[in-house]
């Protein structure tokens, strides 16, 4: 009895190894296969595909974009990590797509050299508002505090 009361104990014990081998082998395969993924979608571009993308319109709207980045960074109240802070988040959606759009526009030089300019562009207005939000936030405070003091407020008639 005590025979084979061992040898059930040893087919147990080998069964339980080849369970916790095979549950090992599982978590490996599952685990691997995860960092896979995420390696991969961290490598890869953002998912507009260059079919998607029209060069000059995209072009155009990278332009307004930087408009539009220009005209919210210009706010009286914000100091210069606000104003840079407004300038990059009027940028988007469109500064987003940026690789797609050179991706697509890759074959044509003349849409290159557009998109280059504007991406100069861009980048020069940036380092404006740095510059320039410090130097002019006293002086755009100080005409809003006037126009508010002397003209918006003073009864009409005079």
């Amino acid at each position: 009895m005590d025979e084979q009361n061992s040898e059930r104990m040893a087919l147990r014990a080998k069964a339980r190894r080849w369970v916790q081998t095979l549950y090992f082998c599982l978590i490996v395969v599952v685990v691997g296969i995860i960092v896979v993924e995420i390696t991969i979608q961290a490598a890869s571009e953002p998912s507009t595909g260059p079919e998607r993308v029209q060069c000059g319109p995209e072009i155009t709207a990278l332009w307004n974009a930087i408009e539009r980045a220009r005209a919210a960074s210009c706010k009286t109240e914000l100091d210069e990590e606000q104003a840079v802070a407004a300038f990059q988040a009027a940028l988007q959606p469109e500064w987003g797509r940026a690789g797609a759009i050179r991706k697509a526009c890759s074959g044509s030089k003349p849409y290159l050299e557009t998109l280059d300019a504007i991406q100069y562009l861009r980048y020069a207005e940036e380092n404006t508002v740095r510059r320039e939000s410090s130097e002019l936030a006293s002086l755009r405070r100080r005409a809003r505090e006037l126009l508010d003091r002397n003209i918006r407020e003073a009864a009409w008639p005079p």
